[in-house]
């Protein structure tokens, strides 16, 4: 009865918004703040329609006469108004733009949309950067509202980040502007709850397969966390709909990691051969990985590591399974695409190996090593120091970005027979990437423990399968 009268108070919300979608004139800034608020409360899924004919009607209307907070809104584009060049010809931002806080966050936002050589970009990113942090860092009121908002906007970029995971927080920051952001409040909280109970559910199931599959009891070292595995799934296909093809997708998520435990903690190499035998490209990478770490020759650079390590992070297949998933046909154009080294579904598992490896190189419960990108840079002399190689990852991290942005939006897109939706569950695993491998030093995950926690307290679940 209660679930009954939650649903339907969850579709009166969700009319009621939709109306308000539909009066808002779709070329105004207005229209813009709806689609803005709406997709970082994750309810992007049910107004995908009205989102893009507001999004077209923005485009045709091609304004320039904004401010610094609408034209980022608008277009990246619009950027070029608000930038001068110096005595040397470089590019800089007006000096004046420092104190518009309100533009100055639109500005980082779009700054993260850069698909490679757009330079008033990646200026926008360095300036909006800089500044907001120095917002933070100045401010001494843990209560100051622009400092609170600063930090939020450098923490969860919009297009970096799942809104399922932030929206909790984002809520605090609607303060009434607009008559319909009450509504869109409520729209969001019934959608939590019911989010909530659907992935619950999910999550039993997936336990229950588990525990079916035996793995925990065999392999005693190997990781037991169906929760988490789940996580990415949740991430990844984000619509409720989707509920049966998440369950799916868990499972070779889960087996990669089982896999994994297996080449990293038992069996010798004749062992692992054999085992090899019957799969094909990632356990060749597995035991290419485990070869090289059982033998002090050093017979491995770094880019080597980081080519194998792309394969071995498991993402390549868990994507190409999403794909058949999804229901999509293979060609001979699709097969190159989804095995392109340089391609999407590659670029974001260098992004997953590259931050994996900035922690230690060590997952949570597991006493296995897999290497690490920047000891291997330290080691040959790319860089000198344990901070130099961070941040040459991290600039690593921005171009693959940058290069993913391309594939999914960019030219590269243009004749793609990768469908859309397909593309956008390629960023929202990359998303999910930060919020997964952000470790403390005692293998804390400061982002994603938080929302488990809240999630999912119940006795069905104990701390071991998180």
């Amino acid at each position: 009865m209660q679930e009954t009268i939650l649903l339907f108070k969850h579709g009166e919300k969700l009319e009621q918004v939709r109306d308000v979608v539909m009066k808002v004139e779709e070329d105004s800034l207005e229209s813009l703040e709806v689609v803005d608020k709406i997709q970082r409360l994750g309810l992007g899924y049910y107004f995908k329609d009205e989102i893009e004919a507001i999004l077209h009607h923005q485009y045709l209307a091609n304004h320039c006469d904004h401010d610094l907070y609408e034209a980022s809104l608008r277009f990246p584009d619009f950027l070029g108004k608000f930038v001068c060049r110096d005595e040397g010809d470089q590019l800089k931002f007006k000096g004046g733009l420092v104190g518009e806080m309100k533009g100055l966050m639109a500005m980082h936002e779009a700054s993260h949309l850069n698909m490679g050589g757009e330079e008033i970009l990646h200026e926008a990113a360095v300036f909006s950067s800089h500044h907001l942090t120095n917002k933070c860092m100045g401010c001494l009121d843990d209560d100051d509202e622009q400092s609170k908002m600063a930090k939020y906007c450098l923490l969860y970029p919009q297009h970096k980040s799942l809104p399922h995971f932030t929206a909790k927080n984002y809520l605090t920051f609607l303060k009434g502007e607009y008559p319909w952001e009450h509504l869109l409040r409520e729209l969001a909280e019934f959608e939590s709850v019911k989010i909530e109970s659907l992935h619950k559910h999910e999550v039993l199931r997936v336990v229950e397969w588990w525990k079916g599959v035996g793995i925990d009891k065999e392999l005693k070292s190997s990781r037991n966390q169906p929760l988490k595995w789940h996580m990415w799934s949740m991430a990844i296909l984000e619509n409720p709909r989707c509920s049966k093809h998440r369950i799916l997708l868990t499972k070779p998520i889960s087996l990669v990691y089982a896999v994994d435990d297996i080449f990293d903690l038992y069996g010798t190499i004749h062992e692992l051969t054999h085992f090899t035998e019957a799969w094909g490209s990632l356990m060749d990478a597995f035991l290419k990985e485990a070869k090289w770490l059982r033998s002090s020759s050093g017979d491995i650079n770094a880019e080597e590591y980081l080519k194998n390590g792309v394969i071995s992070s498991g993402v390549p297949m868990v994507l190409s399974h999403l794909y058949f998933l999804m229901g999509n046909p293979l060609t001979n154009q699709t097969h190159l695409l989804l095995n392109d080294p340089n391609g999407l579904t590659h670029s974001v598992a260098k992004l997953l190996r590259l931050l994996d490896d900035l922690g230690t190189a060590q997952d949570e419960q597991q006493e296995g090593y897999d290497g690490s990108y920047v000891e291997m840079c330290m080691k040959e002399g790319k860089v000198d120091s344990l901070e130099g190689g961070r941040e040459q990852v991290m600039s690593m991290v921005w171009d693959t970005w940058e290069k993913m942005n391309e594939h999914a939006y960019g030219r590269l897109n243009w004749s793609s027979p990768l469908p859309l939706s397909f593309r956008h569950a390629c960023l929202n695993a990359a998303r999910m990437v930060p919020t997964m491998y952000t470790y403390h030093q005692n293998h804390y995950l400061p982002l994603l423990q938080p929302y488990i926690k809240s999630m999912f307290q119940h006795k069905t679940f104990p701390k071991s399968t998180i």
